[in-house]
């Protein structure tokens, strides 16, 4: 398992927390065949169970089976369907794993073209059963993995999964770190992104931060009058390509020093941690911090004062 190798499909992203279509060596022909040629077809799509998603860990580990444990089949495989009126109703498939009947996937059949669009329809599809099973049950499930295959074949063709955050910390001995009154609220709208599995509160989050520069600047701009300094204007384009620079630099030692090898679009032998995030504590997390994160309380003061003049 530590030799194999992983192409990266769609997107070919290789950082943290990014939602990424990936693939055995050995499926690559098939894909590619079924990409060339595409036309009118049945797949698979498999949804691996859990109570969160995994935001760490290696990615072949990530890949394996792992049941879920809160939900034994007392019939194995176990088959379903959620109806949505009329005709309308969608077939599940429960299947669990071969020793325990632990909940080991569900699957639902998917008719599309392209392999890549059957994900979005099987997906969508299995998000509807859990959210019916989490509302009856009271038990938190997610989507924590997501395989396709074929109607001929038992191999999974492509996994689609959050990429995981591959930094390690090593600890000790450490007095401390510094953190600034002023920037708390922002460090904590990071870390809210960083953790969230959720698409559509990462990009809140995101925003969030993007529009605080304002506000992070006006504030930093009358403190330095009121001292009597002159700060220089941060160069966001000039963090970014250093911060780049860095993360290649890093990548390239890292390569040398880890044992798992994966295999990328370009054929080039590189780690899990090819297209890394730089960390919380180096310096280009810092500067970055500094200048991209929003004040929650600022703007939330600004938006209730517009919205009592607009009442006025």
């Amino acid at each position: 398992m530590a030799d194999e190798r992983i192409f990266f499909l769609h997107p070919n992203a290789h950082w943290g927390g990014c939602l990424t279509a990936v693939a055995r060596e050995n499926a690559l022909p098939r894909v590619a065949e079924l990409e060339r040629a595409p036309q009118l077809r049945i797949y698979r799509v498999r949804a691996t169970i859990a109570d969160a998603v995994p935001l760490v860990g290696d990615l072949p580990d990530l890949l394996r089976s792992t049941p879920f444990e809160r939900v034994r089949l007392q019939e194995d495989p176990l088959l379903m369907h959620l109806h949505h009126g009329g005709w309308n109703a969608v077939y599940y498939r429960l299947v669990g794993a071969a020793d325990t009947h632990l909940l080991d996937y569900i699957e639902v059949r998917v008719k599309t073209v392209f392999p890549r669009a059957a994900f979005d329809f099987g997906r969508t599809a299995i998000n509807h059963l859990l959210d019916s099973l989490v509302t009856v049950w009271d038990l938190p499930m997610v989507i924590a993995r997501l395989d396709l295959l074929t109607t001929e074949a038992e191999d999974v063709l492509i996994s689609e999964l959050f990429m995981p955050f591959a930094t390690k910390l090593e600890m000790g001995p450490l007095g401390g770190m510094d953190q600034a009154p002023l920037f708390a609220p922002w460090l904590a709208t990071w870390r809210e992104a960083m953790t969230a599995t959720s698409p559509y509160w990462r990009l809140l989050c995101a925003w969030r931060v993007y529009d605080g520069i304002s506000d992070l600047r006006r504030r930093i701009k009358k403190t330095c009058e009121r001292l009597g300094i002159t700060a220089p204007r941060f160069d966001l384009l000039a963090a970014g390509r250093a911060a780049s620079a860095s993360r290649r630099s890093s990548t390239s030692s890292r390569r040398r020093r880890r044992s798992i090898s994966l295999r990328i679009d370009s054929g080039i032998s590189t780690s899990a941690s090819v297209r890394r995030t730089p960390s919380a504590g180096s310096s280009q997390a810092r500067a970055w911090l500094v200048c991209e994160m929003a004040d929650r309380r600022l703007i939330e003061a600004r938006r209730v004062q517009a919205s009592t003049r607009a009442t006025r």
